[in-house]
Formats: structure tokens, C-alpha cells, sequence
């Protein structure tokens, strides 16, 4: 499971949102080592460099951390056992459902955190 500090090098995954104004994040930015500025209960503020203009706020949920150009997780993939298997925005139920899973769908596990896997 990972859980930042202010000052972690992180990258980004496909599909995040910046939390303040739910725009999606440039694709530019998928492959940048990034940096966490601020870290709240369930996303970080990053930017570019350890000071200076930040980003944006994003979920924790859509971060990687990094150490140099290597992420530090190990992934592994799982088949969805039901139809209409939820998505979650966090590792809580009562975050909300941002999408549903086909049965039978593969799907990469990036993290795990409260029970949840954390999905590429």
C-alpha cells in the first residue's frame, strides 16, 4: 500500500483527474516524475519540482510512487468474478462509483489499501 510524504517523486496514471477542477490531466504528464508538495487524507498536491508553482490536487488513488525512475509497487492481474463489479473514486465504498467492470474483464492491481485494489 502506498502513503506519501511531502517530497516523494510520484508519476501519474492514466485517467487522473485534478480534484479541483475534475479536468483530466494532461497526457504529457503521464510518463513525468512529479513531485508531492502536500499530502491530504486521500490525495497529494504535486508539482513539476520539490518547490516553486504546483499542479494540482489529485486522488491519491491515481499516483505511483517512485523511487528514481522505478516504481516501488509490485502490480499483478486479477478476472473481474461478476458483472457489473464496481469501481470506486477511493478505497471507500462511500466514495462514490466512477465506473462498473464486465465480468470476466482483466484488470492490473497497482496497489491495495482498506480491502481495495487500486486498478491501472
Amino acid at each position: 500500500m502506498a502513503s506519501f510524504k511531502v517530497g516523494d517523486a510520484v508519476q501519474l496514471l492514466a485517467g487522473a483527474i485534478y480534484l479541483n477542477n475534475n479536468k483530466e490531466v494532461p497526457e504529457t504528464l503521464l510518463n513525468t516524475k512529479l513531485f508531492v508538495r502536500e499530502v491530504k487524507a486521500d490525495s497529494c498536491i504535486i508539482g513539476r519540482a520539490k518547490s516553486g508553482a504546483v499542479l494540482g490536487e489529485v486522488a491519491n488513488a491515481n499516483l505511483l510512487a517512485i523511487d528514481g525512475n522505478i516504481a516501488k509497487i509490485e502490480t499483478y492481474i486479477v478476472q473481474i468474478p461478476t458483472a457489473n463489479f464496481p469501481v470506486y473514486y477511493s478505497s471507500n465504498k462511500n466514495s462514490g462509483i466512477v465506473n462498473r467492470l464486465k465480468r470476466f474483464a482483466l484488470v492490473t492491481i497497482v496497489d491495495e489499501k482498506n480491502g481495495f485494489g487500486k486498478i491501472k
